[in-house]
């Protein structure tokens, strides 16, 4: 795999497969996966650095996966902004591509691919990351709030739950965070 000695290959029990790398600065040609115009739209560097190494190492996974020519694949976007890859028009492919998930943490940017069959969202954040209490309401309610604010240590693990949840559906934000409910460890 190209740039194997920056990457983390990893197979989740489940049929999930993991890539890691760091973020970094890539020329838009060297990222088959991205879309120039997607990439002109972004404010910051940071967030460019962000998309470009998650295409970038999508693209090394797909890799790993079998699929040998990317020129012949690209990433679309549905109604709700939810990515996926399908052959390029006028390929003459049948061979069904792996669903996908892209995130960024802390300088990280991450996959997971699955069989096609399946479904697969992921999410990550540092778990010592703090939110304030006053916003716990616009993600939770109801016993799940209650348990949030008892445990505010299990903020950020509901939180990427939630995210995971919203991005496996294909739904991002048009699927209200409060309606997803994450069960909430007791530490005691």
């Amino acid at each position: 795999m190209q740039g194997s000695s920056e990457v983390i290959e990893l197979t989740v029990q489940t049929g999930v497969f993991l890539w890691a790398t760091k973020v970094k600065d890539w020329a838009l040609h060297d990222v088959p996966l991205a879309d120039p115009v997607e990439v002109a739209t972004f404010v910051t560097i940071k967030r460019r650095h962000e998309h470009l190494t998650g295409r970038w190492l999508l693209g090394q996974a797909l890799r790993a996966w079998g699929v040998n020519d990317l020129s012949a694949i690209e990433v679309i976007r549905d109604e709700h902004r939810a990515p996926s890859v399908v052959h390029v028009q006028g390929v003459w492919k049948r061979t069904p591509l792996p669903n996908f998930s892209i995130t960024h943490s802390e300088g990280m940017a991450f996959v997971a691919l699955v069989k096609s069959e399946r479904l697969v969202g992921l999410d990550a954040e540092p778990l010592q990351r703090e939110l304030a209490e006053n916003a716990y309401d616009l993600m939770a309610k109801g016993e799940e709030l209650r348990a949030l604010r008892s445990s505010p240590q299990h903020v950020f693990r509901a939180w990427t739950g939630k995210e995971a949840v919203q991005k496996c559906l294909g739904l991002g934000m048009n699927l209200n965070p409060r309606e997803i409910e994450i069960p909430i460890e007791d530490d005691s």
